[in-house]
């Protein structure tokens, strides 16, 4: 079992290295330190590093363009709470439908039809 955990946390610590290495001059405008340059030079043309430069859409053709990582923490927050936002409206709008047809269901006969006559009825115009 050890053994195993061992190889997995190592996966994992590699593949972050290799997605660092990838992003460095994009997220610091600095030129890689050796490691990390030695690590890219590895990992930029294995199938694992081009699919991570292709999805982050960073080409080793272009002079890297630095990313702003304010900027790009604003957005993701903005987006988080436009999102709760909207979980909000529709969790509120469920219940509070739920609690119209609770006292729908409520009423007795009469006054449910009558409830239907006001609702679906043109009222009379003069």
């Amino acid at each position: 079992m050890q053994t195993i955990r061992f190889i997995v946390v190592m996966a994992l610590a590699l593949g972050a290295l290799s997605i660092v290495s990838i992003v460095w001059p994009q997220i610091t405008g600095q030129k890689r330190p050796p490691v990390v340059q030695k690590t890219y030079d590895t990992v930029k043309n294995t199938q694992f590093g081009q699919s991570v430069s292709a999805v982050l859409g960073i080409s080793s053709d272009m002079p890297p363009e630095q990313i702003q990582i304010d900027t790009l923490v604003k957005n993701v927050l903005t987006q988080a709470a436009v999102g709760v936002e909207s979980s909000a409206k529709s969790i509120i709008a469920r219940q509070t439908l739920r609690q119209l047809l609770n006292q729908y269901n409520a009423l007795d006969e009469g006054q449910r039809s009558k409830l239907h006559e006001l609702i679906c009825n043109p009222p009379a115009t003069p």
